[in-house]
């Protein structure tokens, strides 16, 4: 069976869990030669010194790595990844959005905040998630991602400006927050974490005994139009003199150009 056969077989009740729950893991699903090549790939990608990126300590924070390394683009259109994708969102096409690489060196504990995605992005209407693919054995002790279980239903009941206010008075991720349900998974290279750009969800500060590698791709599906705003992440990374590319698409525009190529259906 190929791993795209191993994608079209996810169970229904594995799809409607991750639309109940706002997150699930995908177990196996990328070729043990992607991962060979990815681990090569980001090596290089981490010595570009022209890429979009930032590093603070042992943090590396790169961007949009698919634009300037054949690799990262093969991978990200060529793997299993848009059909994984197609699968959860129920698209009638796919149109990737954007990468980011993080990589966190030994022992460097720095967390990730609670945060919504979609809060960054230049977006409005349809469905967008996130997959997250780990390049190095990750746990929620060595900084795998941990979710707010039904949290991206929160926004669609209270509104985003609710959920905001209720994130800023969270304490950190790691901690223990009563009549709240998390999940969290322990995840081996093969394995892929999804989730709806609307779950609440963070890293706590616990730094890995040895290097993470991962890599965090976006994806929407047809009906995702172009929302810009001074915040958001393109105009904010734009202003912060990283070498982003200017979007060209109108506001109310489809999500589909060369920055943002469809990726499924295969053509």
């Amino acid at each position: 069976m190929t791993m795209r056969d191993m994608v079209a077989a996810i169970e229904e009740d594995e799809v409607a869990a991750f639309e109940r729950d706002g997150a699930a893991v995908v177990r196996g699903v990328i070729e043990p030669r992607w991962i060979t090549a990815m681990r090569d790939a980001i090596t290089d990608a981490m010595s570009d010194t022209d890429a979009a990126f930032t590093t603070r300590g042992g943090f590396y924070n790169g961007f949009l790595h698919w634009r300037r390394n054949a690799v990262f683009r093969d991978f990200l259109l060529n793997s299993s990844l848009p059909d994984i994708a197609q699968r959860f969102l129920r698209a009638k096409q796919v149109n990737f959005f954007y990468d980011q690489l993080i990589v966190k060196q030994p022992g460097l504990p720095s967390a990730t905040p609670w945060h919504l995605d979609s809060t960054y992005f230049p977006t409005r209407e349809g469905k967008v998630a996130s997959i997250w693919i780990p390049f190095d054995h990750a746990s929620p002790t060595s900084g795998a991602v941990t979710y707010f279980k039904g949290s991206h239903r929160w926004v669609r009941d209270r509104g985003r400006l609710s959920v905001e206010q209720f994130v800023r008075d969270l304490p950190p991720p790691g901690s223990e927050i009563a009549e709240h349900e998390f999940l969290a998974w322990t995840l081996e290279p093969g394995d892929v974490l999804i989730h709806d750009v609307d779950t609440l969800h963070g890293a706590p500060a616990t730094g890995p005994t040895a290097q993470r590698r991962a890599l965090a791709t976006r994806w929407t599906d047809q009906d995702v139009l172009y929302d810009p705003r001074d915040d958001d992440f393109f105009h904010m990374a734009r202003n912060g003199g990283l070498p982003i590319p200017a979007i060209a698409l109108q506001s109310g525009a489809h999500l589909t150009s060369e920055l943002f190529p469809i990726a499924w259906p295969r053509s």
